[in-house]
């Protein structure tokens, strides 16, 4: 009968056990009691209660434990668990700390690795590799005495040796890991490694391989095959100033064959060591694939390689051309180089049949670091052959892993660029069984494109209520508490639709949760109190009847300095304009040869949360523009976080411009200058469009709600002069007046 069934049956032996057993067996007593899946929570607490009478252990002692009672609790409270998680102590989320040391790369590094591998141009570059044959009875005969005659052997005969064991099976080379005699050799090796030369390390940097240390099961063998990386590394590095340029590409194979790269020093020291010895097209791909390996780029190497692109862009192949432009995305690194990415769109373009999907999703990740604004398009040449390669690619996509698909989803969104085709096949492929196996961060990529990109995709509510049910589920408890940029940035794009799930909203400003996304800025510098301050602001504006927490005012309090939160009237005196500051300004020029008065406009900051200023008029009931009252709008554009009076000062002079914007004498209208970037290039037919991105929309919803007339100033109709804009304004205020 077991100990924790004998308990229960007789509640009489829990006193005699704490009484006479000591405080480690009354504790492993109590650790089958919560192991124990059909214990009662009433023995387990009164074992526990004699526990401490007895011992003198106190509660706070018992707190790994605990999870017994959160158990007991579930069970009575059924199945009503909707949302649940969100309420519950953020204590119980414990990352796992532990790294394996041996670690696989992700599947497109193997399938491009293979590529090289195989590839016969490339192959001098990469360890030799060793053929498998069958062992002979003789072979076996001549291992035994090996094994058993070791200390007989020279360290050169005994790597003779280990050359032929790495010829064996993989079921003959495994049983060698458990055979002690064979573990004292390596260890033996290994004291021997710091007297060999270069060529010597590298043949035994070969046989370890084929040994396959990385496979074997017992911490033992592990320790050991650890052992032997942690050397063969620190050699290398000793010895990286005297390797040839193969000899630093066969380094780094070694280590990516062993699955040792990401704990290895070398790949730190390699690009310090291969500046100014690039040469050729072979060396330029390695080194970009062994960059994303290691996710850093020296700049020095960075221009090396955008200088030589042009020269060697004609001569790559497909596959080439994705193990480019992936390890500049993997660090973080713009391919500044616009004839090299037009040749790349154009090499995908007639590739497509061939090309296989994680090569397809290579390049558009490259194509995504460097064009990551629809701006971009009025300057890269890429954007012609993009414009060739929507609808080809478009017809591809139910033929990708869905992982492609994605990519292929944000790029384009990135540049604000789709076509009517491209849009249809997104639809047909958006399939949610295989959406929701992805990582949470990827998810909500996808959940901002499709917000934003909704004026052109179209309305898609299944979509949204099955976001909806996979966050409230509690599937992704772990997910949110370990990365709740993603909840936020998701409840963002969903104010773009004038989406407000109410019980989400309240678990991301409490208290909790706000410190946690604060202490994001120290652990991994992401500051997201811009989307705390739009979601805060938004909910207050379209969701008046909201009485959960929103966003306390000191948590704004300091900012820094390249991050503004509030939005920052332009200086248009400034030098140093953006593109669309450029706009403003000449929108300004063309409105004061058209009123010759000034201080009938005001520029101003309608929403600070959109991070946007625009200018401001006022009609009178005869139809005619108002001087605007100066005094109410300074205390309106300008948000100070620190001064109380002056946060009062706002709070009034806004409740001032309510009166004013709800007087029937007085009407306020908003001019928004929208620039490039507030549009989505939509082709349909053969003909170009601008429609405005979900963003913008959401912005004059939110400005329509304020009581404000909205007027839109595209920058297509301001770079057409003064008399489009002309015509615009009178056509407007005729309207507004009528």
């Amino acid at each position: 009968m077991t100990p924790w069934i004998l308990i229960s049956k007789n509640m009489i032996l829990l006193k005699t056990i704490c009484q006479k057993c000591s405080k480690r067996v009354s504790l492993q007593f109590l650790g089958l009691l919560y192991k124990s899946s059909s214990v009662s929570t009433l023995c387990f607490k009164e074992f526990q209660n004699q526990l401490k009478k007895s011992v003198g252990f106190q509660i706070s002692s018992l707190h790994q434990y605990l999870p017994f009672y959160q158990n007991q609790n579930n069970l009575v409270q059924g199945k009503n668990q909707k949302v649940q998680f969100l309420k519950k102590s953020y204590s119980s989320l414990q990352e796992d700390k532990y790294t394996p040391v041996f670690q696989r790369q992700e599947t497109e590094n193997e399938h491009f690795y293979n590529y090289l591998s195989h590839n016969q141009e490339y192959q001098s570059f990469f360890l030799p590799r060793v053929y498998i044959k069958h062992c002979s009875q003789n072979q076996a005969t001549d291992l035994n005495d090996f094994l058993h005659n070791f200390q007989t052997y020279s360290p050169t005969q005994i790597l003779d040796k280990f050359h032929d064991l790495s010829k064996f099976s993989a079921e003959k080379r495994h049983k060698l890991f458990t055979n002690e005699i064979f573990l004292e050799i390596c260890r033996l090796l290994i004291d021997q490694l710091p007297k060999w030369n270069t060529e010597q390390l590298f043949h035994y940097m070969n046989i370890i391989i084929h040994l396959e240390f990385r496979s074997s099961s017992t911490k033992q063998q592990q320790k050991i095959g650890v052992q032997m990386a942690k050397v063969i590394d620190d050699q290398c590095v000793l010895r990286s100033k005297d390797f040839t340029l193969k000899q630093f590409f066969q380094a780094n194979d070694f280590f990516f064959l062993l699955y040792y790269y990401r704990a290895c020093k070398f790949k730190h020291t390699f690009f310090g060591i291969i500046e100014d010895r690039l040469l050729n097209k072979h060396e330029i791909v390695l080194s970009l694939f062994y960059a994303n390996l290691a996710r850093k780029m020296p700049l020095e190497i960075t221009v090396q390689i955008l200088q030589c692109l042009p020269s060697i862009s004609e001569s790559l192949s497909i596959e080439e051309t994705a193990i480019i432009c992936l390890g500049f995305f993997k660090t973080k690194k713009q391919i500044r180089n616009s004839d090299f990415l037009e040749a790349s769109a154009k090499k995908l373009n007639e590739s497509l049949a061939q090309a296989d999907s994680l090569t397809v999703a290579s390049i558009f990740k490259g194509f995504q670091i460097s064009c990551s604004k629809a701006v971009d398009r009025t300057m890269l040449p890429l954007f012609n052959e993009l414009d060739a390669l929507i609808n080809p690619i478009s017809k591809h996509l139910h033929q990708y892993t869905y992982s492609t698909f994605m990519h292929i989803i944000l790029f384009f969104h990135n540049i604000h660029f789709v076509s009517d085709e491209f849009l249809a096949n997104v639809k047909n492929r958006l399939n949610f069984e295989e959406f929701f196996k992805y990582r949470l961060k990827d998810i909500t990529k996808i959940c901002f494109s499709v917000a934003n990109l909704e004026p052109v995709l179209g309305p898609v509510p299944e979509f949204w209520d099955k976001i909806l049910q996979e966050l409230e589920s509690g599937k992704r408890k772990n997910e949110i508490l370990q990365h709740p940029q993603c909840l936020l940035n998701i409840l963002v794009a969903m104010t773009f639709l004038d989406l407000y799930p109410f019980q989400l909203i309240d678990f991301i400003f409490q208290p909790k949760m706000l410190e946690q996304i604060h202490d994001l800025r120290k652990t991994q510098r992401l500051d997201l109190r811009r989307e705390l301050f739009h979601l805060s602001e938004s909910v207050k504006l379209e969701r008046p009847n909201y009485t959960g927490p929103l966003l306390p005012d000191n948590f704004l309090s300091t900012l820094s300095r390249n991050h503004e939160v509030f939005c920052k009237l332009p200086d248009l005196k400034s030098p140093d304009l953006s593109h669309r500051e450029s706009l403003l300004l000449k929108f300004l020029r063309q409105l004061d040869t058209l009123i010759n008065d000034n201080e009938k406009y005001q520029i101003v900051c309608f929403l600070p949360h959109f991070q946007t200023a625009d200018i401001e008029m006022q009609i009178g009931h005869d139809g005619k523009l108002l001087p605007l009252n100066q005094r109410v709008l300074n205390g309106f554009n300008s948000v100070n976080k620190n001064n109380d009076r002056n946060k009062t000062t706002t709070a009034l002079n806004s409740l001032l411009l309510q009166m004013v914007g709800s007087s029937s004498s007085v009407q306020r209208v908003a001019l928004l200058v929208l620039g490039p970037n507030a549009f989505c290039r939509f082709h349909s037919n053969n003909e170009v469009s601008y429609v405005l991105t979900g963003l913008h929309k959401a912005r004059i919803r939110q400005l329509k709600k304020k009581g404000f007339k909205v007027i839109e100033v595209p920058f297509f109709e301001i770079c057409e002069g003064k008399d489009k804009v002309y015509r615009k304004l009178t056509t407007a205020f005729s309207e507004l007046t009528h």
